[in-house]
């Protein structure tokens, strides 16, 4: 399967669940990064490279997917 196929299964299943778009893009840059610090084993810079973002894009997107989730586990 190709990555056209692969992401329009995904698309399809998002629209099916009522996935909100800002959710599924949020997820989506989270994700993303999640795994290429996998490959680069941790180094935000070498990551920042290979996506074609700035250090303070990685840190950002990170540090706000953390604060939502420490947020939400303070509601509950």
């Amino acid at each position: 399967m190709n990555l056209d196929q692969e992401l329009r299964k995904v698309i399809k299943e998002l629209v099916s669940n009522n996935i909100k778009f800002t959710q599924a893009c949020e997820e989506f840059k989270f994700k993303l990064i999640e795994e290429a610090l996998k490959i680069y084993k941790g180094n935000i810079k070498e990551v920042a490279k290979a996506l074609g973002i700035h250090r303070n894009t990685v840190s950002n997107i990170l540090n706000k997917k953390n604060f939502g989730d420490k947020r939400k586990s303070k509601k509950l």
